[in-house]
């Protein structure tokens, strides 16, 4: 299953300011998330798998500070596009 047509997720993702888990898999064209995606301060869970195109990561990623797992298995080549992961610190 999944979602091979979606190209990228909502801009409007950062108001689900309660989320606690998303799952983005089986979406070969996206490429990146949206920069607002910091806005998920309960954000707890982060797993992409199945995004080969995966190209980047949003700096304010750095901003979900209640995030205990990040997981992103890109295809089972590896995130051979995906330049670098900001700093969650």
């Amino acid at each position: 299953m999944g979602c091979p047509e979606l190209k990228e997720l909502p801009s409007d993702i950062g108001d689900l300011r309660n989320l606690k888990s998303l799952q983005v898999m089986g979406c070969p064209e996206l490429k990146e998330l949206p920069s607002n995606i910091g806005d998920l301060r309960n954000l707890k869970s982060l797993q992409m798998m199945g995004c080969p195109e995966l190209k980047e990561l949003p700096s304010d990623i750095g901003k979900l500070r209640a995030l205990e797992e990040l997981k992103i298995i890109c295809s089972w080549l590896g995130c051979v596009k995906l330049k670098s992961i900001p700093s969650l610190a």
